[in-house]
């Protein structure tokens, strides 16, 4: 993760990478760059809270094997973890609304 001040903006960026996710209530804005890979960008316009997860492959079947720094990688961890870290912050299911880019077929 990479947090800067973008004078253009005037606004703290948090800039994610593979594998990583970011949620916040603050007035920040979010960001990340996309290839083949995948990005959920997640608000509740109830609680005025917003977050992005940034993943490489829809899933893994080493369930068992992987570790918890890997779990970003892998959307079906990564979609979980960020919709949780919104849920610890005060967010509500019912309020979500998501927003899903990316996902070139590169094979």
């Amino acid at each position: 993760m990479n947090i800067h001040f973008d004078s253009h903006f005037k606004k703290q960026i948090i800039t994610i990478l593979p594998g990583e996710f970011f949620s916040t209530d603050k007035d920040v804005l979010i960001s990340t760059l996309l290839g083949s890979c995948i990005s959920i960008a997640i608000f509740d316009p109830e609680n005025k809270s917003g977050g992005l997860n940034h993943f490489m492959l829809p899933t893994t079947n080493r369930i068992k094997e992987i570790s918890s720094e890997e779990q970003g990688r892998y959307g079906n961890f990564a979609i979980e973890l960020l919709i949780n870290d919104m849920l610890k912050k005060g967010s509500k299911k019912e309020n979500l609304t998501a927003k899903i880019f990316g996902g070139s077929n590169v094979l």
